[in-house]
């Protein structure tokens, strides 16, 4: 996932970590109803979105662009609404063969002129080269996506597809240990599937510490830890513009986590302190009972 310097929240202008989430789109191209499948996609995007309600966000899409399920879904994350701040959704498109090859595995004028309008709106492209079968061109297609990712949005309504390479994503998104989220048309759930990366909960894990203020102090102490900097430069000849960037971007997380750091140190010392101070008054309290009310 992309994680950049930091945005200030509009609310009380503290520094937070914006993230740009990978996702990787893929689902059975049998499945044809748009409606139901755009209508989960939009559930897997707000889901994301609740989980960073306090990061500023934005998403990339990846995919091959096959037909029917993969545009569906990269059409509904192209049009999301994103964090104030942050780019629109991008696209991340990378082709089995050539272009002018793969164009021309879809059998309507109609897939066609969708697949070119969806290629116009990429970002990235990627082509995969010297493959030795059809077949085997798209498996490295589907590898790349669930590699590139950060999280793999799976579509099934339960059956098995007619074609075994349709099936090959999610298996090996599960041997290499991605993380998921799972759309199952058939009981209409959205389950998620933690993979060995343990992406999903390392946005869980960011949004916990946006949504933790550093408080008042970290203007002082970010500008005494500048000023130590400043002096090093200034002796080290250099300009005195040459910490700005720094000053701006990594020093405010940098003292974020500092002070976030001091506050769990006091925290777990006051809890150390009450439990010997409970273990002392358990053993006042036994030792009273055993020399004033031995009898009782």
């Amino acid at each position: 996932m992309g994680v950049g310097f930091n945005l200030l929240s509009p609310k009380n202008q503290d520094p937070l970590i914006p993230v740009t989430i990978q996702l990787g789109v893929t689902g059975n191209p049998e499945l044809a109803d748009e409606q139901i499948i755009r209508t989960n996609m939009r559930r897997v995007l707000a889901r994301l979105d609740k989980m960073l309600r306090r990061t500023p966000h934005t998403f990339t899409v990846i995919s091959p662009l096959a037909q029917s399920t993969d545009r569906f879904m990269v059409k509904e994350a192209l049009a999301w609404p994103v964090s104030e701040g942050m780019d629109k959704p991008r696209l991340e498109v990378v082709l089995p063969q050539p272009e002018a090859d793969y164009v021309q595995c879809f059998a309507t004028e109609q897939a066609k002129q969708e697949f070119q309008e969806l290629l116009s709106k990429a970002k990235y492209r990627h082509s995969i080269e010297k493959a030795a079968s059809q077949r085997s061109a798209c498996e490295k297609a589907n590898r790349y996506v669930v590699d590139t990712c950060d999280v793999l949005v799976v579509v099934s309504d339960g059956k098995a597809s007619t074609e075994q390479v349709n099936a090959y994503p999610l298996e090996y998104a599960r041997k290499i240990g991605r993380s998921l989220i799972l759309i199952d048309l058939k009981r209409n759930a959205i389950t998620e599937e933690r993979g060995e990366d343990n992406a999903l909960q390392a946005l869980k894990n960011l949004n916990s510490y946006n949504s933790e203020s550093p408080g008042k102090q970290s203007d002082s102490m970010m500008e005494a830890e500048f000023n130590v900097l400043a002096a090093e430069a200034k002796i080290s000849g250099l300009p005195p513009d040459f910490l700005n960037p720094l000053r701006e971007g990594l020093m405010a997380q940098y003292v974020r986590a500092d002070l976030h750091a001091q506050r769990y140190q006091n925290h777990h010392m006051r809890a150390g302190s009450t439990i010997y101070a409970l273990a002392a008054a358990a053993v006042a309290t036994a030792a009273t009972q055993a020399i004033f009310f031995e009898d009782i």
